[in-house]
């Protein structure tokens, strides 16, 4: 929030033009995510770590997807005529996912895997928060996972209505596409034989 109202106040000075584009927790296209760290950490062994509650709705972005909405929303500001204000703020909907439909997700994905035999279920855990703020006094990483524990323990979505009326319907691949695409970049599953839509 602190660099948006730096880019406000550069717009209002006349220095910049911004458009921000805001979205949740991103999985696809990369490591070092709350979905690879986390999520899927333990996956071959049956096991999924959540940061929150599993009953919380969070909003995630699929990488690939958000990637090409910026793409379009460059597009659209660079058509002639187009009221171009010199700060924007745009929402990019994604997807709202508890951390039970990810559970129940990767179960059926640990299944299909043989990670998990046909009787048990996917085990899940969540980040041990008291270690973690103890240690949020002596190690930056662990005070920034500590500042952002809040977003795992309310409810959230993002409506990406006014995104929608700027360049149409959002790019969404479908949940269980996007998963797959997800793990096989992770190198955890194969690639789906008949590409994407194999799981739309």
């Amino acid at each position: 929030m602190a660099m948006e109202q730096q880019l406000l106040q550069a717009a209002r000075d006349g220095d910049v033009r911004s458009v921000v584009v805001r979205a949740g927790e991103f999985f696809g296209s990369g490591r070092g995510l709350w979905f690879d760290r986390a999520l899927v950490r333990g996956i071959t062994g049956g096991r999924m770590t959540y940061p929150g509650s599993l009953d919380v709705a969070t909003a995630w972005a699929y990488l690939p997807d958000l990637a090409r909405a910026f793409v379009r929303v460059a597009d659209q500001f660079a058509k002639p005529g187009v009221a171009i204000s010199p700060f924007d703020v745009f929402h990019f909907q994604g997807h709202s996912l508890t951390g039970g439909q990810w559970a129940g997700l990767l179960d059926v994905v640990a299944h299909e895997q043989r990670w998990l035999a046909d009787d048990d279920e996917l085990r899940t855990a969540t980040l041990p928060w008291q270690l973690i703020e103890l240690g949020s006094q002596v190690w930056p990483m662990w005070r920034e996972l500590a500042e952002v524990r809040y977003m795992w323990q309310t409810p959230h979505a993002l409506s990406g209505t006014k995104l929608a009326a700027l360049i149409g319907p959002e790019p969404r691949t479908a949940l269980r596409a996007a998963l797959q695409a997800t793990l096989h970049e992770l190198g955890l599953v194969g690639a789906p034989r008949c590409g994407l839509q194999a799981w739309a």
